[in-house]
């Protein structure tokens, strides 16, 4: 009998989340690998790759993700839970801040970030954590942002380098046992459909190009980070968080663009998701747009009250300058603190004991 040869073998290896085959868009859809018309650079930007695209072929690509994005969201129930306290709020909003401060230090891709955060959400809704045991959360978040890491990026910290300024510092076999728990609870479903799925389809479909791409894009991409961040949008599919992204940037950049890109990205999606679109919208005009520039507004309104004179000067410079350096030092001291190694054992036994139960 002839051995099969290394390819075979490799290609017998591959295990597929879904059947895709026919979907255009088959190769952009595989584990691990971006959308097709976005390449992430090192700064967390995008830079733009056009690809020639029907309009029969976007309609599909968006009624696929639309179909898909259900099995890759947390439950309808989940914010509830946190407003019947089944789950902590404060725990999570802990949770979420340590992820993007490490995303922020290795400089990871906008993308890790979001998919972090949907692997915390979707295994909080199936799975109880103990009460009372904060801890679990940050071990949940290292898990999370190590398995999306591994999905998006090139180059991945080892597991103790990648605890950032940690409360609890977990030991790299505590952190595998914990994405094992992750993955199988998720029924190994890593490959998610995120806001910035959509995002491509709605350039290409309201031709954006005629305008400045990459700050558009930086301003979406903003938009997107602190929504997942923010608890009030885990309810909205992320279909509904993409086009109001996508439409808050556009009435901050191209007010005048704004109804006719509305109705484009509207004639993409369906009518439940239109609703859920302008809602989503509705709250994140209040949420980033208006206090953004109740922030402005603020702020000149600060430069223009300086005093004038020398001392006045001097002594605005001082005060500033004074608690600038002391949030500085506060914040350093604060991020030099571990757990003591007591501590920490006791922490890598319950962690074990808890993971296995």
């Amino acid at each position: 009998m002839a051995s099969s040869s290394p390819d075979s073998s490799a290609e017998s290896l591959l295990c597929w989340e879904e059947d895709i085959s026919s979907s255009p868009f088959n190769d952009a859809k595989r584990p691990g690998r971006l959308d097709p018309i976005f390449k992430r650079n090192p700064q967390s930007n995008f830079d733009l790759a056009m690809t020639v695209m029907q309009e029969p072929d976007l309609q599909v690509a968006v009624s696929a993700l639309v179909d898909r994005e259900a099995s890759h969201a947390p439950s309808s129930d989940y914010v509830q839970k946190y407003e019947t306290k089944l789950l902590d709020a404060g725990s999570r909003q802990k949770a979420i801040s340590w992820l993007f401060k490490a995303r922020a230090f290795f400089k990871f891709s906008p993308l890790t970030a979001v998919l972090s955060v949907n692997y915390f959400d979707r295994f909080l809704t199936r799975y109880q954590l103990p009460m009372g045991k904060s801890w679990m959360f940050q071990l949940l978040s290292v898990a999370c942002l190590s398995l999306a890491a591994k999905m998006v990026e090139v180059d991945v910290p080892l597991l103790l380098d990648l605890q950032v300024a940690p409360d609890c510092l977990f030991e790299p076999r505590t952190i595998l046992r914990m994405e094992l728990l992750v993955l199988t609870t998720l029924e190994w479903r890593t490959d998610s459909v995120t806001p910035f799925s959509y995002i491509e389809y709605f350039i290409v479909k309201c031709r954006v190009l005629r305008h400045n791409t990459h700050e558009f894009l930086d301003r979406i991409t903003d938009l997107i980070l602190q929504s997942v961040k923010d608890l009030k949008f885990a309810s909205h599919p992320s279909s509904a968080v993409a086009a109001a992204s996508f439409l808050c940037s556009t009435k901050e950049m191209f007010p005048s663009e704004f109804e006719e890109y509305k109705m484009i990205i509207f004639s993409l999606l369906p009518s439940s998701i239109q609703d859920a679109s302008i809602e989503c919208l509705d709250l994140m005009i209040e949420q980033f747009y208006l206090s953004s520039r109740m922030s402005l507004l603020k702020a000149e309104t600060c430069i223009d009250s300086t005093p004038l004179s020398p001392a006045g000067v001097l002594d605005a410079s001082f005060s500033t300058d004074s608690d600038s350096t002391f949030r500085s030092v506060k914040s350093e001291q604060s991020t030099q603190i571990l757990c003591p190694a007591l501590k920490k054992r006791r922490v890598e036994n319950i962690c074990m004991n808890v993971i296995d139960s």
